[in-house]
């Protein structure tokens, strides 16, 4: 029994993590909304410390700019384009895989980046004390007789040739692979991980039927014995699945509540995509077993 469950676990993990994340409808809906408030969590920490000391930038300033820019859409726009280029990755002869992901979501927003990001800036800005007769980007505070305007005017223009037009239209680089990968790399894996899945099925099925010849007899007491084996394993997943799901949020702080959130998203997809073929099996497997005993109390009373 025990090397029945000790294979039963990676694979109904692995095809439950197949039947899950290798599903394209899993990224749209709630993995959009998830997603989303997790790259505006992140996104923050990972400004450059020069371009916010210039720009005077808090991580929820740059919060609200990400939220007042790019909704949702955008994002589902972003993922839906991902998942397209990697479904039609191809391996070249020579073992090279290339990757280009389209940026104009972001580069055909460069002017509300900039038009926030100035009004943000000199929403800060307090009137200079001394006579400062122009504004060049680099002054924390704002000259006499300036406008807001002027001043946004010029920082915009600083904004869009220093930072957002260095953003190119297209983000690609090229991966090298061993030759064998050539072709559809999609394609490679599904096929790759349905002969897993073949083999890990008749490795299982194999020990059933060496647990049945080892009771041999009454056929009863083999259903008794092969029922209850199928259930723990099922039984003994499902509980660790459960166990994976409920103990990170014990134990990370508030501040990383976000990555807890995001963790518990994924792991309660995978359990429910799991699932819809466990519990049926559970079910099944514990009223056979069941049974088993039932059926086979009048010669072992106590055998469970």
């Amino acid at each position: 029994m025990l090397v029945y469950v000790l294979l039963f676990f990676p694979v109904a993990l692995s095809f439950g993590f197949f039947q899950t994340f290798f599903n394209e409808a899993f990224y749209k809906g709630d993995f959009v909304d998830v997603m989303y408030e997790f790259a505006v969590f992140e996104i923050p920490m990972h400004i450059d410390e020069d371009l916010r000391a210039q720009y005077l930038l808090e991580d929820e300033d740059v919060e609200n700019i990400l939220r007042s820019v790019f909704d949702k859409a955008d994002l589902a726009l972003v993922i839906d384009s991902f998942i397209t280029e990697i479904k039609n990755a191809t391996v070249d002869a020579e073992g090279d895989l290339e990757l280009r992901f389209p940026l104009k979501w972001l580069t055909n927003k460069n002017d509300l980046v900039a038009d926030e990001l100035a009004d943000l800036y000199i929403s800060k800005l307090d009137k200079c004390s001394d006579d400062i007769e122009d504004f060049d980007g680099e002054k924390a505070c704002l000259p006499v007789g300036f406008s807001k305007m002027d001043v946004k005017s010029k920082l915009k223009s600083s904004l869009d040739i220093g930072l957002l037009s260095n953003v190119p239209d297209e983000f690609g680089y090229t991966v090298s692979l061993p030759s064998f990968f050539e072709g559809n790399l999609f394609l490679f894996f599904r096929n790759l991980m349905n002969v897993f899945f073949l083999f890990g099925g008749l490795l299982l099925a194999f020990v059933l039927m060496l647990i049945a010849l080892i009771v041999n007899s009454p056929k009863i007491r083999v259903l008794k014995w092969v029922s209850k084996t199928v259930f723990f394993a099922a039984f003994i997943f499902v509980l660790a699945l459960l166990t994976f799901l409920f103990l990170p949020k014990n134990l990370v702080s508030e501040s990383a509540a976000i990555y807890s959130r995001f963790y518990s998203f994924m792991m309660s997809s995978l359990l429910k995509e799991v699932s819809y073929y466990l519990f049926p099996l559970l079910f099944v497997s514990f009223g056979l077993w069941v049974y088993g005993i039932i059926a086979d109390k009048g010669k072992h009373k106590y055998d469970l």
